[in-house]
């Protein structure tokens, strides 16, 4: 199976003959390789702060190359979680939890773990289905994303990337617009008193659709650290046990 690049820099995964059944974990490895080093290059390049609001700091990538053609902008969300990286990766990354303290981005409907290989979410591989939530008063209709990712295990803390993937159990229906998700993902490291979450969260991702970039960039502001600081309100109410 050969994984190419695509015009953005996109790794490919190739299901196979077999579809989602047999991939192997070399395969996927391969695959989530490649793209752990487009989000270290993504994290060396050059940021800029947006806003900083309470714990929550926005910066966004002025690194044109980085960015690569797309004009999506490439955002990181930083900030200190007062819970274990375990409890903080799970916070965001599992949707059954996630949506108990996210009551502006995820819907119903959406699952982490439409399909998991290899311990998925838990130092393993998931296939997750997205479908968010309309923005901007619904100036932004809701959009899906499939995506694959690879959660593992670095020193005391966590990595999680992913990518948008075209997956053979969902094909684009029309019901809604399919975003794409560059690689993006999530770091979480335990702070240097042991006491809580150093969060460095990676979001690459373009909506298509009719609406404006510059108005997405936009919204994307206003919404994402607002998200952030409801998971630190979420575990500061409800402290690790």
């Amino acid at each position: 199976r050969e994984h190419s690049a695509t015009m953005e820099g996109m790794p490919t995964f190739d299901w196979g003959e077999a579809g989602l059944e047999t991939t192997r974990r070399e395969e996927f490895d391969e695959f989530f390789d490649k793209i752990e080093v487009i989000l270290k290059a993504k994290r060396e390049a050059s940021w800029s702060v947006v806003t900083k609001s309470g714990d929550v700091e926005m910066l966004r990538l002025t690194d044109a190359k980085a960015r690569g053609s797309t004009k999506a902008d490439a955002v990181r969300l930083k900030a200190t979680v007062p819970c274990s990286p375990t409890r903080c990766r799970n916070e965001l990354l599992n949707y059954k939890l996630r949506r108990v303290w996210d009551t502006v981005t995820l819907t119903d409907v959406s699952d982490s773990s439409v399909r998991v290989w290899h311990g998925g979410l838990d130092n393993g591989i998931n296939l997750g289905r997205t479908v968010s939530k309309s923005a901007a008063g619904g100036a932004i209709s809701g959009r899906e994303f499939i995506d694959l990712g690879r959660t593992r295990a670095v020193g005391a803390g966590w990595l999680h990337v992913a990518q948008s993937v075209e997956s053979p159990d969902h094909p684009e229906t029309g019901d809604l617009i399919r975003g794409v998700n560059f690689p993006c993902g999530l770091e979480c490291v335990p702070t240097a008193d042991g006491l809580g979450t150093e969060l460095d969260y990676l979001i690459h991702s373009d909506i298509r659709g009719w609406v404006p970039t510059a108005f997405v960039n936009s919204t994307l502001k206003m919404v994402l650290p607002g998200t952030i600081a409801a998971l630190i309100k979420h575990v500061t109410d409800h402290p690790d046990s």
